[in-house]
């Protein structure tokens, strides 16, 4: 909205209010863009690259030359959910937040104590991520087996024999041995 359709008709033809309506446009616009900027630094999804710097600098966290902002975005939320689950329930609550609703699975063998999560992510960044925050909040005394879930590429694969007896819900989360 320009500052001059701010004032009544009858002084928006007057030079003098033209002028100053034209140069103080530039203050107006400038601060609506940093209004803007501050709105999007408030939310972990919208933060933009000065709110995604003010976020590591709080949580001690070093950037890899290689991230995109997406991936910072994201170890930035994980950094901030990080808290020791202490039910599969609770972690299954951390991975829909983190990797949205039905992008992992989540088993638990309690006869040889193996906690075990299949992940629907993209590569890069963000499953290593995913991946290193499920290891620290993992129970020190659980085997953790963390991977990404099979696709049917590798499943076309396998011998016919091995596949037949299984469901697709075991093949497609790699739980062929379970």
């Amino acid at each position: 909205m320009k500052l001059i359709d701010y004032l009544p008709p009858v002084l928006r033809g007057i030079g003098d209010f033209i002028e100053v309506t034209e140069a103080e446009q530039k203050q107006f616009d400038a601060f609506g863009a940093a209004l803007d900027r501050a709105l999007s630094d408030m939310f972990i999804e919208t933060l933009t690259e000065n709110g995604i710097l003010r976020w590591e600098k709080m949580l001690g966290v070093v950037p890899k030359g290689t991230d995109t902002p997406d991936v910072r975005r994201f170890r930035i939320l994980a950094m901030i959910n990080e808290q020791a689950p202490y039910t599969l329930r609770s972690l299954e609550k951390k991975l829909t937040i983190l990797c949205g609703k039905g992008n992992f699975r989540v088993f638990f063998r309690p006869a040889d104590y193996t906690l075990i999560v299949r992940l629907s992510l993209p590569a890069g960044g963000v499953y290593s991520e995913a991946k290193a925050l499920l290891l620290r909040m993992a129970p020190a005394n659980l085997l953790a087996d963390i991977a990404l879930m099979t696709i049917w590429g590798e499943v076309k694969e396998t011998e016919w024999g091995n596949v037949k007896t299984r469901t697709w819900e075991e093949l497609r989360t790699g739980l062929m041995d379970a």
